[in-house]
């Protein structure tokens, strides 16, 4: 039998997938692979957060929640707030604000590498220093700051992301450099990491 996408819809409707399973598809057997995933905690198509249920999904057409709790870890416990914006403000923002340091106020920006028009449905914001480390420090507050962001094409993103092509410091922002050194020393090491500076030629 076909395997079953697993994922959760945002408040605009959207499905966003987190894993495959294959049937029978279960409470039990749900819970058992969301303990060993990364789940998604923003709607890949808008931005919006989730609201946690985990929902089937085949096709276009989205079945009835698996089970009654959310799609998390921790049963019974209350998710953190992340900020300072929501995910789908922090979108808008960075994109506003991308826009208006390429001198396209109103406009939509240029993809900060390869200088392509962006579409903000279709393309990704990009967090330099990722979500997940802030994550991870408890920093949720500080998980969708505007400054830790980047409009970018999603071919960049991805090939950024899978570590085949990362992204050069020379593209970041410089906000997402002063985001990271107001959170730590570790935050700058690893944002300059994930973005070396380009080769000599």
């Amino acid at each position: 039998m076909p395997a079953v996408e697993i994922g959760a819809v945002c408040e605009n409707g959207h499905f966003t997938y987190a894993f495959h399973q294959y049937p029978p598809v279960t409470a039990a057997s749900v819970d058992k692979q969301v303990e060993r995933r990364v789940i998604p905690d923003e709607c890949s198509q808008c931005g919006a957060s989730l609201d946690g249920r985990p929902m089937t999904v085949e096709g276009s057409e989205i079945k009835r929640p698996v089970r009654s709790g959310g799609l998390s870890r921790s049963s019974g416990a209350k998710k953190p707030k992340v900020g300072p914006l929501p995910p789908a403000a922090w979108k808008k923002a960075v994109w506003e604000r991308q826009a208006r340091e390429q001198g396209r106020p109103g406009k939509a920006p240029v993809c900060a590498v390869t200088g392509e028009q962006l579409n903000f449905l279709h393309d990704h914001a990009h967090h330099p220093l990722e979500k997940r480390l802030l994550k991870a420090r408890g920093l949720h507050h500080l998980m969708y700051d505007p400054r830790n962001g980047m409009f970018i094409k999603a071919r960049v993103h991805t090939a950024h992301t899978d570590r085949g092509k990362p992204i050069s410091a020379e593209y970041v922002p410089a906000c997402a450099f002063a985001f990271a050194r107001e959170v730590g020393h570790w935050a700058i090491a690893r944002l300059e990491s994930d973005h070396p500076q380009p080769k000599e030629q």
